[in-house]
């Protein structure tokens, strides 16, 4: 039994776009950023990156793209087991109402997908 997890999904994700960016495919998405807010970490370093801006409730990636009548595209990476903290869903209808695509997606083929789809409409 495989045991699935958000990071590997992620990881996948950014694989298949680093890979589409060298084949001259989506060159947008050299520009999908990682943001680290999630983990667990000592007090220190969840301090300083407090300090330095990180926000509870942020997603995952962000690309910073206008498409489709959006600012930018944000996706928040899940498992099939996974849920939306009450924080995401604040953070998502803040986005959402402030002009920016946000994708929750429970599959690294969710999540390319719709950046595909988002890149080509």
């Amino acid at each position: 039994m495989t045991y699935v997890t958000e990071s590997g999904e992620q990881a996948a994700l950014i694989d298949w776009c680093q890979a589409q960016v060298a084949l001259g495919n989506y060159p947008e998405l050299a520009y999908l950023t990682a943001i680290p807010n999630g983990g667990k970490r000592d007090k220190r370093t969840a301090a300083k990156m407090v300090a330095e801006g990180a926000h509870a409730g942020a997603l995952d990636l962000v690309l910073p793209v206008a498409r489709q009548g959006a600012h930018s595209f944000w996706l928040e990476m899940k498992i099939k087991s996974g849920h939306l903290s009450d924080v995401q869903r604040d953070y998502i209808g803040f986005l959402s109402r402030n002009g920016h695509k946000v994708v929750v997606a429970y599959s690294f083929e969710e999540a390319r997908d719709a950046l595909v789809e988002y890149l080509t409409k």
